[in-house]
């Protein structure tokens, strides 16, 4: 059953999800979160996972080196950053299986007869 789910129903949400979170996090950013990131010149945000009081961000080009992901907790009015060196890598490689997983369950046709 776990299976079932997250190979027809997760899989797939995230395959579109993630890219969705991303566009949306461009068009309708958080001002409070930019501000928190310190963000320097030529650097971009963008929103990969959030929460009721928690966002993630990957920041373009600073977390690239240390494939970090900058989270952003808003408790009680109170915002605090803290940058995960590594986690990074995950979400690529989540996503790639997760559009793979899409196709091959979902787009991919089916061989009659096999």
């Amino acid at each position: 059953m776990v299976w079932w789910i997250f190979s027809r129903v997760w899989a797939p949400f995230m395959a579109i999800g993630w890219p969705a979170l991303a566009v949306y996090g461009v068009l309708h950013p958080r001002l409070s979160d930019l501000d928190a990131l310190h963000l320097r010149h030529g650097e971009v945000p963008i929103l990969i996972g959030r929460s009721a009081t928690e966002r993630s961000y990957v920041v373009v080009p600073r977390d690239l080196p240390r494939a970090a992901i900058s989270r952003v907790d808003e408790l009680g009015g109170v915002i605090t950053v803290t940058h995960e060196p590594g986690v990074a890598l995950w979400v690529p490689l989540i996503w790639a299986l997760c559009v793979y997983g899409t196709w091959y369950f979902w787009i991919k046709p089916r061989r009659e007869g096999i």
